[in-house]
């Protein structure tokens, strides 16, 4: 893991965005996975300020995870963040993002219909993640074991907090989500860690073991990750 600290999180930001233009610029068919949060907004924000969409044509975006059982396209759904930050901004084409159905009929079908098309789109180019105030990368949260593949997480209430649900009438009890196996296949990760109140979190990453109470040290099994932060 390389670990680069910038200054704020404007400089942490710029440096995040010139990451991801760089790839789409050099490999214009890039497969990108996507978080939502507060970490990666001006990230986002930067590459429509930067290059207005004009580099991701053939750019194939896949989402991280989402919040089950909220109403398609509801505020508060990952989708929506996404859409409004990321594919409306770089006019992505619907053919080329991959997304869960929040108020899907079946969770379990809905895992293995976003499954089948990874197999099929291969590993990602990058994976771009946050972590988690417990150590959760996407819901992958901390228990005895980790799965692998797309599944059904469980959420804890940490995760039920989070402020993306703020304004949301109801409180998802189960969630979505792409499995370690899947992040670990990406040919590169780029972790975004931002503001002191993820300063405990990462200091407990630094320490490079790895445990499943933890999933976010699950990092140090992968040969290429970048980890940008500004604490």
């Amino acid at each position: 893991m390389k670990r680069i600290k910038f200054s704020d999180y404007e400089s942490l930001s710029v440096a995040s965005a010139q990451e991801i233009l760089s790839l789409v610029r050099r490999q214009p068919d890039a497969k990108i996975c996507l978080p939502t949060g507060a970490t990666p907004e001006r990230t986002y924000e930067l590459l429509a300020e930067l290059d207005g969409g004009r580099s991701f044509r053939q750019a194939r975006m896949v989402q991280l995870d989402e919040w089950g059982g909220l109403s398609s396209g509801a505020e508060g759904t990952c989708d929506a963040y996404l859409r409004h930050r990321v594919l409306d901004p770089l006019h992505i084409d619907e053919n080329h993002y991959t997304s869960f159905r929040s108020d899907a009929p079946d969770p379990s079908g809905e895992c293995r219909r976003i499954q089948r098309e990874l197999d099929l789109l291969g590993p990602m180019d990058l994976c771009l993640l946050g972590l988690g105030k417990n150590g959760h990368l996407g819901l992958n949260e901390p228990g005895p074991y980790l799965t692998p593949r797309v599944h059904v997480a469980q959420l804890t209430d940490a995760s039920r907090e989070h402020s993306m649900l703020s304004k949301s009438k109801a409180k998802p009890t189960f969630g979505y989500t792409l499995g370690m196996g899947d992040l670990l296949r990406s040919k590169m990760i780029l972790l975004l860690v931002s503001g002191e109140q993820k300063s405990q979190v990462l200091s407990r990453l630094m320490k490079e073991t790895v445990e499943t109470d933890f999933p976010a040290s699950f990092l140090w099994l992968h040969p290429n990750v970048l980890l940008h932060c500004d604490i």
